[in-house]
């Protein structure tokens, strides 16, 4: 029997438990999805995008609710936490943006026929099987595109989240979705292995282990079941070189301790060349000895428990198994003194192929690092895993760095960046570990994210703009790089994030996500904003001394948040914008930048515009603008999009 409870993981104290099915509560389930999918999948395309929307809505107004009950059930660091609240509001924001583009008949170019197209249909109730580390993300990864598409869901959650569960079938029905089209249950293993076999259940979703999805593989199979699994990974982190470490190791303890390391696309394995293995090392070591977990309700806390004492149970025999094998731990590798599922920030080396720990993952914060003398014997190593989900590569030489990403036998490889998770984006890996790509109409192919990290590839030092970012770099808590002469910037820093967010708001910009955006913003009053972080004063400086001032947001942004940016599109406010600037202002992005050359606030506009998110059309363009036909430059984003930017007539 499986018990469907809240274990507060940081006390171990067990708050509220939950019935699970019996059998009539099974047949109940199948029969309403079933009934529900009739209806669900007659209701028109932009009525289901409208209940998307309000899920959406509900998400962001109801985010402390929300991000406090996963806090409480599985331990997430609460400011975490309310980031993937906000990451899962985006989810819906965007399916309900993009799915009526999505699901438009696909033309095909067949000889001697009249007309043949592509039609993207539901297939009926579908069953999903989801993993405690992410509750509302996962579950939004998989509901959100099949909901719009028409299809119904019956959701199996972690048996650690019922409350959590429950709360996002609520949010659903207050959106205006009909009850009978996502049915929450607290069901056990052998009634979810009926539901697989049952003919009314039409496929299968699960993120979880190797167990848990050969089990449902075979069923499914057996019964002819379209299938996603979602196993694990173990992600290597690789390091070809560096100009600035502290920044380098600063992105490798975030990509191994977000969430308290229980990620499937978290950094594991550090694979580091010779001649920057020791300086590595020290300093993440140093930096995991200094990480302190701590409540996971306190805003201040980085890294809390595990989602349960079994699980840190676990983890901390892997790493005694691992020492036993002839590891060593460089720092941590027990559990926490006192009540709780804590386990100290652990970093093994000598770990050896054939080990345990060198073909497990490490589902916690334990990290290893390898040292290797070649890129090619980085390759190797990181391709000797039977994991395959994703991998990283740091390098200043960004051609060399991408020459060994796309070697490597991942789904998803990233350049001087780890880990970006945005809607738009397909999710998947290869090898034993996962099969299919999530949420996205994509059957192949991989996903390549690149970005301009420390190094300032192309900025001139002795420039205006250079020497103001070399001067202010060091309490910048991001990067700032060149890209075509437009500079960019990033912070993982929630309070950053939040404060330049409302700053935006008012001139109709939507942020999108903690780590993949770009704040191309002059605002003349802000350095002297006693409110604004540090770190928000120094940037605006920068922008106050630039030749040429862009605001800006990239296009998922943009076409994600396109009802969002109706309601706050305030032209008063972007007047007040393009007068403070006594320099060329570019408004970009489709919706905004049209509708402020439109209102006559700017002569000149670019929109930065993507065939394969657009479309190619011009449908969102108010009446009376159109694109020229020639493009006048080219932009690589980091979705690995070509994005055409284009000057906009009248």
């Amino acid at each position: 029997m499986t018990d469907y409870k809240t274990v507060n993981p940081a006390t171990g104290e067990t708050v509220r438990e939950f019935p699970t099915l019996d059998a009539a509560g099974v047949e109940q389930a199948l029969t309403r999805v079933t009934s529900g999918f009739a209806t669900w999948r007659a209701t028109p395309v932009a009525d289901r995008a409208a209940v998307l929307t309000r899920v959406a809505e509900l998400y962001d107004e109801r985010a402390d609710e929300l991000a406090r009950t996963i806090s409480l059930e599985m331990g997430k660091p609460v400011k975490q936490a309310a980031g993937e609240v906000k990451l899962s509001s985006m989810i819906y924001a965007y399916y309900a943006e993009q799915g009526p583009k999505l699901l438009e008949d696909e033309p095909l170019d067949v000889p001697g026929a009249e007309e043949t197209v592509v039609r993207k249909l539901p297939v009926g109730p579908l069953l999903g099987i989801m993993p405690w580390n992410f509750p509302y993300y996962q579950v939004a990864r998989f509901a959100a595109p099949n909901l719009m598409l028409g299809n119904t869901v019956v959701l199996k959650h972690a048996p650690s989240c019922p409350q959590a569960a429950l709360l996002m079938e609520e949010i659903f029905v207050a959106a205006g979705l009909p009850a009978d089209a996502y049915v929450n249950v607290f069901a056990t293993n052998d009634q979810i292995a009926d539901m697989i076999a049952d003919p009314r259940i039409h496929g299968v979703s699960l993120t979880g282990s190797e167990r848990a999805g050969s089990a449902v593989a075979e069923i499914a199979g057996r019964n002819l079941k379209k299938v996603v699994l979602e196993l694990g990974g173990s992600d290597a982190f690789i390091v070809l070189d560096t100009a600035d470490m502290d920044a380098t190791v600063k992105s490798a303890t975030r990509g191994r301790m977000s969430n308290t390391g229980q990620a499937c696309n978290a950094a594991k394995r550090f694979v580091v060349l010779e001649p920057y293995y020791d300086e590595f090392v020290a300093k993440l070591t140093a930096s995991f000895a200094a990480m302190v977990p701590g409540d996971p309700m306190d805003p201040k806390t980085a890294i809390g428990p595990l989602s349960s004492q079994a699980a840190a149970d676990t983890l901390t025999q892997q790493v005694e198994t691992a020492v036993a094998e002839g590891a060593t731990v460089l720092v941590g590798g027990q559990k926490v003194d006192g009540p709780g599922a804590y386990v100290q920030p652990t970093l093994l080396a000598d770990v050896k192929p054939g080990t345990h720990a060198f073909s497990e993952e490490l589902f916690g914060p334990v990290g290893v690092v390898y040292k290797v003398g070649s890129a090619d014997e980085a390759v190797e190593l990181t391709n000797s895993s039977s994991f395959g989900l994703s991998g990283s590569v740091w390098g200043t030489d960004l051609e060399a760095a991408r020459e060994v990403a796309d070697r490597l036998d991942v789904g998803m490889a990233f350049v001087n960046e780890h880990g970006t998770t945005l809607p738009a984006l397909p999710f998947g890996g290869v090898e034993a570990f996962r099969l299919r790509p999530r949420a996205r109409s994509v059957g192949h192919g991989r996903v390549r994210q690149q970005e301009a990290r420390p190094g300032l590839q192309g900025l001139r030092a002795d420039s205006p703009m250079g020497r103001l970012v070399y001067s202010a770099i060091s309490s910048l808590d991001g990067y700032v790089a060149d890209q075509e002469g437009d500079f960019s910037w990033s912070a993982p820093d929630e309070e950053v994030h939040a404060f330049v967010n409302d700053l935006l708001r008012p001139v109709g910009t939507h942020l999108y996500g903690r780590r993949m955006y770009d704040v191309l913003v002059a605002w003349e009053t802000l350095p002297d904003e006693p409110d604004a972080p540090a770190v928000v004063r120094d940037f605006a400086k920068i922008w106050r001394a630039a030749d040429k001032v862009v605001y800006s947001t990239t296009l998922p942004a943009v076409t994600s948040a396109r009802t969002r940016l109706e309601r706050r599109f305030d032209p008063d406010a972007v007047r007040r914008l393009v007068a403070s600037a006594d320099r060329d202002v570019t408004i970009g992005g489709p919706r905004l930048g049209a509708r402020a050359f439109q209102a006559g606030l700017v002569d000149d506009v670019h929109l930065f515009w993507s065939p394969v998110l657009v479309g190619g059309g011009t449908s969102a363009l108010p009446e009376g603008i159109r694109l020229e036909l020639e493009p006048v430059a080219t932009h690589q984003f980091g979705n690995g999009v070509v994005h055409l930017q284009y000057r906009v007539r009248r």
